[in-house]
């Protein structure tokens, strides 16, 4: 927050008023002047009366009756001023006093008082009943402060008795920051001017929320720029936990402390206000398990960024009255944890090094404590990692530790990788060729989980795919052949001998593009013209040689399980394009309207090719469609794959709807199917529907209701239903209430399939944006 208050504020005042006291020539007995409009400098005085007597060794001067003074950027308004004037012969202002509906405004500054006194001399100054309206140009948010009475007591440092902070510009706000004393220090810049950066320190701290407190510090620090330190605070009762309630804590780190911090820190201190990073500390408290602490650190400078994070609970144990908490028993160890970093480092312009660590203490801490990491995010590694680019040549250097002894996972000590991309070799009337090459060099170690008790298996191996591809543009037709060969050296096959693979491959890829253009128009729809795209693409691939065979060797990786294998691949894509206006002008943008695909593979050989899983059928030259498997059978040898559709559809902004499947034609049944569609019927409201289907596994439908009531009111329910049990599983309501930066959100929710019931409270700072919440979802908003 950046509030302008203080020394900047009787300074001016002073600087106001002076050109009119010290050139206006006046009688001395104490009658009014005839004069009520004043102008001096660019500036001008208006009140109804003016008035000067000797008083001391100087003069005293009053001005009462509506006194205003505008002009030069600021303005002055009072029932009242009083001015000292000191006599001689560059005659100077030693104090002033205004009184009555004071109302000050300068360069962003907007103030009100009932009085105001400042010893120009001392630098010292008095008001009461202050209140500073500012605007945060950073968070794009008002700043009010009021304070019973204001002192300057030395130049630039102002003491605020009874003050309150808020970011709500109503008179009766609904949340604020009450302080006892809130000291202010105010910086000057290198030519002695105040530059309206400051630092604070709060006394006696409760925070408010429509007149009830929440909580309360005894001391805060702070400085021109930071944040609120509370970042987010939610509580509530759930079946699993019992009550708990989770806090974020936070500041931002300045590139000046982390300068003090580093040994080899060159001493320059124009960036030290600047933000280096952010630091987060994490207070959880579960009834049921106790305490947890996390901290956790995000930063950008210049050419590196990262994160670091850790979490820590000393755990009282999952409850075994709970169904889904009893496979989690028993526990392994009650002090559970994790910490994690990723640094990545642009090196140079080509260069590039990144260094992920990731230590969990046990199997159960994610599925039990984040469950959404565990589900959608990637596979928790320990990897240092270089790459080198330059134009279509890369090179890259990758080593991978297992640090977590529950996870069965590949080492490799080191791989190391070299590859040239679409290399121009002759260049003709006809065609061009081009070639492509990459090259691995790998130690690998399979670590098994330890639980296992597998032994560790080792293999050194050294691969290399070189193709070489003619690209021909036959007008309405592109036609691409390519050849390949793939040498593979092994350290050891099953055997304990070492092996060299040779694989020779061969195909072409093909495609066309047909478009039409039709004028054809709908308002309702938002249309204005159409165009459809049809893509037909064609793919032929053959391993046709190959002198091992898969079975000969251990299955590290997909490299171990190339081997002879032939597809063809087809696939029809429609795009429909049209062209709508542009936000708050006529300008026509296109826009996608609708998109529609499908594809299916063909398997000459399906003895040899579909009797199994094939990893090499997502890895060039093959495409990524794939036999389904049996669930219950296995893989049944088949001639073709499942056939793949997707559908995506956005007309103007009253839906949005995305759907992809397969379908298998041998069972001529469904194997999966997923919709995800958002209906906008009014601007404040948005519906969704979320489908979900996977043969013999999965069949459920999420319904969303996103009601936006007012600007500040949000309410959210939703409900899943499943068809194979026949039953709603899940149930969620949250209310959400906004308060400018801030939002405060209750929840219920009932999940089955978890064995949980959880009522959450939750207060999220608006400055977050989307990071709040991140580690425990409460509520999210439907978008358009």
């Amino acid at each position: 927050m950046k509030l302008k208050i203080g020394s900047l504020l009787p300074a001016a005042i002073v600087f106001a008023l002076f050109p009119f006291f010290a050139s206006v020539a006046t009688p001395q007995d104490g009658t009014p002047l005839p004069l009520k409009r004043l102008e001096r400098g660019g500036l001008t005085v208006e009140c109804d009366d003016i008035k000067r007597w000797p008083e001391g060794e100087g003069f005293s001067w009053l001005l009462t009756g509506r006194v205003s003074a505008e002009g030069q950027g600021l303005s002055l308004m009072a029932d009242v001023i009083v001015v000292w004037e000191m006599a001689g012969k560059d005659s100077q202002i030693e104090a002033i006093y205004a009184e009555g509906n004071v109302r000050f405004r300068k360069e962003g500054m907007n103030l009100t008082m009932d009085h105001l006194y400042y010893d120009v001399r001392r630098e010292k100054g008095y008001a009461v009943n202050i209140v500073s309206r500012g605007w945060d140009k950073n968070r794009n948010l008002p700043v009010v402060v009021r304070a019973r009475e204001a002192r300057e007591i030395l130049s630039g440092l102002l003491v605020l008795k009874d003050a309150r902070l808020t970011t709500c510009a109503f008179a009766g706000s609904h949340y604020d920051f009450s302080i006892s004393e809130l000291e202010m220090k105010f910086d000057k810049d290198r030519e002695g001017e105040y530059s309206g950066s400051y630092h604070a320190a709060a006394s006696t701290v409760l925070y408010k929320l429509e007149g009830i407190p929440l909580f309360y510090l005894p001391y805060a620090a702070f400085s021109e720029g930071d944040n609120p330190p509370l970042r987010s605070l939610k509580a509530g009762k759930t079946s699993r936990f019992g009550g708990y309630v989770y806090s974020e804590w936070g500041t931002a780190l300045r590139k000046g402390l982390m300068d003090r911090l580093n040994p080899l820190d060159d001493g320059n201190a124009e960036d030290d206000k600047k933000n280096w990073g952010d630091i987060a500390l994490n207070l959880d408290y579960r009834r049921k398990r106790g305490w947890a602490e996390g901290l956790d650190v995000d930063y950008e400078w210049g050419n590196y960024s990262g994160r670091i994070e850790s979490y820590y609970l000393r755990d009282r144990g999952p409850d075994p009255g709970i169904r889904f908490d009893r496979k989690f028993i028993p526990m392994e160890n009650d002090d559970r944890g994790r910490v994690g970093l990723f640094h990545r480092h642009e090196i140079a312009p080509s260069l590039r090094g990144e260094l992920e660590l990731s230590r969990i203490g046990d199997r159960n801490l994610l599925p039990e404590f984040f469950e959404k990491e565990f589900k959608e995010a990637k596979e928790q590694e320990s990897v240092i990692y270089l790459r080198w680019r330059d134009g279509n040549r890369m090179a890259y250097y990758l080593e991978r530790h297992r640090l977590n002894d529950f996870q069965t996972q590949n080492e490799y000590l080191p791989s190391a990788t070299f590859a040239i991309l679409q290399e121009p070799v002759y260049s003709g009337d006809f065609a061009d060729l081009f070639f492509s090459s990459t090259t691995q060099i790998q130690n690998l170690r399979r670590v098994f989980d330890d639980d296992l008790r597998e032994p560790k298996r080792r293999q050194g191996r050294l691969d290399s795919m070189n193709d070489l591809t003619v690209p021909y543009d036959l007008g309405l037709l592109q036609v691409t052949p390519f050849a390949g060969g793939r040498l593979t050296l092994f350290e050891e096959n099953l055997e304990r001998h070492s092996e060299a693979r040779t694989i020779a491959s061969a195909g072409v890829r093909a495609g066309t593009n047909v478009h039409r253009t039709s004028g054809f128009t709908s308002e309702w729809l938002g249309m204005n013209g159409l165009r459809h795209i049809m893509r037909v693409e064609g793919r032929y691939a053959n391993n046709y040689y190959s002198n091992v065979d898969a079975d000969e060797l251990y299955q590290f990786d997909s490299v171990d399980n190339v081997g002879k294998f032939e597809e063809v691949a087809v696939e029809l894509r429609h795009r429909f394009l049209t062209r709508l206006k542009t936000s708050g002008s006529d300008e026509l943008r296109t826009h996608e309207f609708m998109e529609v695909g499908v594809g299916i593979e063909y398997y000459p050989d399906r003895r040899r090719d579909t009797g199994e899983f094939h990893r090499q059928n997502f890895l060039p030259p093959f495409q990524w469609m794939t036999a389904a498997p049996d669930p219950l059978d296995g893989y049944e040898r088949q001639t073709h794959s499942n056939i793949y559709w997707d559908f995506a559809m956005t007309p103007k902004n009253f839906l949005s709807l995305a759907a992809f499947g397969e379908y298998n034609p041998a069972t001529e049944k469904e194997e999966n199917r997923e919709i995800v569609a958002r209906f906008f019927p009014l601007d404040v409201v948005t519906v969704g529907v979320d489908q979900r289907f996977v043969s013999r596994s999965t069949q459920g439908t999420t319904y969303n209701v996103w009601w936006k009531a007012s600007e500040t009111w949000l309410l959210h329910l939703s409900t899943q239903f499943d068809y194979r049990i026949e039953e709603y599983i899940e149930h969620t309501m949250d209310i959400r209430r906004d308060f400018h930066d801030f939002a405060l959100e209750i929840g219920l929710e009932n999940d089955r399939a978890r064995d949980e019931r959880r009522v959450m409270f939750a207060i999220t700072p608006g400055f977050l944006g989307k990071r709040a919440g991140d580690r425990n979802r409460l509520f999210s908003q439907g978008e358009k």
